[in-house]
């Protein structure tokens, strides 16, 4: 594949990515908890586990093959991970809270290597000297579609009665992140 396309590619790529990120973590999965009734400790473990999780980062350094095939392992599995947590509200009332944590958890486990191992294929892809101008532009953007991305996806989730707003943003979150993974 030709250096430009991908680098055109990693742009929609992390466009797509960033809004399973945002819809998968932080205000709208803490509301998707709060509306499956987490108690306090619960809403604390699920902000934490993003943070927690980068623990596992430097397990990158260890892993053998491809860093594009690594890469694109982790994210699909860490993504489809996810999936099951959009079937929470219909397990029972005990199980909800800890089957959330359970898929969270282990999406974020799965995709914390992943930064390191996208950044070294990248560091390959982006020519030394166009890097700072590439990423400031990918990173801009990034930041402007997240935004807008949190924005829309408190609007869905405010205009369908809960859980069932949380859950329609989960699930796009989730087929942006795989869209991503084919990018």
């Amino acid at each position: 594949m030709k250096p430009e396309r991908s680098l055109r590619l990693s742009i929609w790529e992390g466009t797509l990515a960033v809004l399973f990120l945002y819809w998968t973590t932080g205000v709208l999965v803490t509301g998707y908890a709060l509306a499956l009734g987490a108690p306090p400790l619960a809403l604390a473990l699920l902000g934490s586990l993003p943070f927690l999780a980068q623990l596992t980062a430097p397990l990158a350094l260890f892993m053998r093959g491809s860093r594009r095939a690594l890469t694109v392992r982790l994210n699909l599995a860490s993504r489809l991970l996810f999936l099951p947590a959009l079937l929470a509200p219909f397990l029972p009332e005990g199980l909800r809270i800890p089957a959330l944590l359970l898929f969270a958890g282990a999406s974020q486990l799965l995709a914390a290597p992943v930064g390191v191992l996208w950044l070294s294929w990248m560091a390959d892809l982006v020519p030394q000297e166009r890097r700072g101008r590439y990423f400031g532009l990918r990173n801009a953007l990034l930041g402007l579609v997240g935004t807008l991305g949190n924005l829309l996806g408190g609007l869905v989730a405010d205009t369908l009665p809960p859980p069932t707003g949380y859950q329609a943003v989960l699930l796009l979150g989730v087929g942006a992140g795989l869209l991503s993974v084919l990018v």
